[in-house]
């Protein structure tokens, strides 16, 4: 939710189906891919995203591109919900791009009011500049003109020592304090992060299927296969279902048992994160009731909190290493976020 700045879960509504929803998305995928192989051979396609591209196609190879048996369909469908019979428009008009990644382009040389003629769309600066930043995140509030100045300074003047910093106040854990996050919402956010830093060094695949037919949460494959294979497990700590034990284990039951059998994975990271337990149990000032409960896990009969719960699993991570052939590993990546903001995380 753009507005709020936090995940909300979205109940079922009177359209929600898989079959509708497999249409749509495949539907306007296909549809674009017929109008791109319809284009001649002499025209260049500079970036594909879901529904729309860059291109130098001229207004007229988009007209006959747009004859085939996908399009003529979408245009029928078009003209029964709206009325209207066009089913592509011109958003911009660049005279040099300039791309990195998928969703990461920006423009070096703008469009002129000229080249806007016979396009049946009129000129603006918006329309004027191409720009999507790829997970780079600026500092201020920036104009997209202003913002495109400043991505293209950064590959233009760019050097090894450079840092991108980026400060935000928003607080992304807030939602997993409050006790509604799922494991599911940490491994899709932690999965958006990673490809935002890293995508040109690895992919990142949510439960992949590994050896033994076990999924863990996140797979990073890196880009260069010599590099091998990462499998990352993720637990909310604080989740009631979760025994003590089983928490402690689990670079040995999981990580070392179930994920490290094929030769390229060699390292498993165990991401543990209590999210909503505080430290001390808060109480209400006036009636002394608890508002929220401490932390507590019970391992090997023993009552722990999140911290001593913490040393157990790097002395497990240290024990099972020590059994493990050169060149695997396992790993714990540990954080509270209960009572901090989200950049520990």
């Amino acid at each position: 939710d753009l507005r709020d700045a936090e995940t909300k879960l979205l109940p079922p509504s009177d359209i929600t189906n898989p079959a509708f929803a497999a249409f749509i998305t495949a539907f306007c995928r296909g549809t674009l891919g017929e109008i791109m192989n319809a284009l001649p051979d002499v025209v260049s396609i500079f970036s594909v995203t879901t529904d729309g591209f860059l291109t130098t196609a001229s207004p007229d190879q988009m007209q006959d591109a747009t004859q085939g048996e996908l399009c003529q369909f979408y245009q029928k469908a078009r003209s029964y919900l709206s009325g209207k019979t066009d089913i592509y428009e011109v958003k911009h008009i660049i005279r040099q791009p300039l791309g990195w990644r998928t969703r990461g382009q920006a423009t070096l040389v703008p469009s002129q009011p000229e080249d806007w003629q016979g396009t049946g769309t009129n000129h603006s600066e918006d329309g004027s500049y191409v720009l999507a930043k790829g997970g780079i995140k600026l500092n201020g509030r920036l104009s997209k003109t202003e913002q495109n100045r400043e991505i293209v300074s950064l590959f233009v003047k760019r050097k090894p020592e450079d840092v991108l910093s980026y400060t935000s106040d928003d607080d992304e854990s807030a939602f997993f304090r409050r006790g509604e996050a799922k494991e599911g919402d940490l491994r899709n956010w932690l999965a958006a992060r990673l490809r935002d830093v890293g995508e040109r060094y690895y992919t990142v695949i949510r439960e992949q299927e590994v050896a033994g037919e076990k999924r863990p949460d996140l797979r990073l494959h890196s880009r260069v296969d010599a590099l091998g294979k990462v499998s990352v497990e993720i637990k909310l700590a604080d989740m009631a279902h979760w025994k003590g034990d089983q928490l402690v284990n689990t670079p040995d039951e999981q990580l070392s048992n179930q994920y490290l059998f094929e030769a390229s994975s060699h390292t498993g990271i165990y991401v543990l994160v209590n999210a909503s337990r505080p430290r001390k149990a808060v109480k209400d000032k006036k009636t002394n009731t608890v508002k929220r409960s401490a932390f507590r896990k019970t391992v090997a009969g023993k009552v722990v909190n999140f911290e001593e719960l913490v040393v157990l699993v790097e002395g497990k991570c240290a024990e099972v290493n020590d059994g493990l052939p050169d060149g695997k590993m396992v790993v714990a990546v540990t954080r509270y976020i209960s009572e901090k903001p989200s950049d520990t995380l």
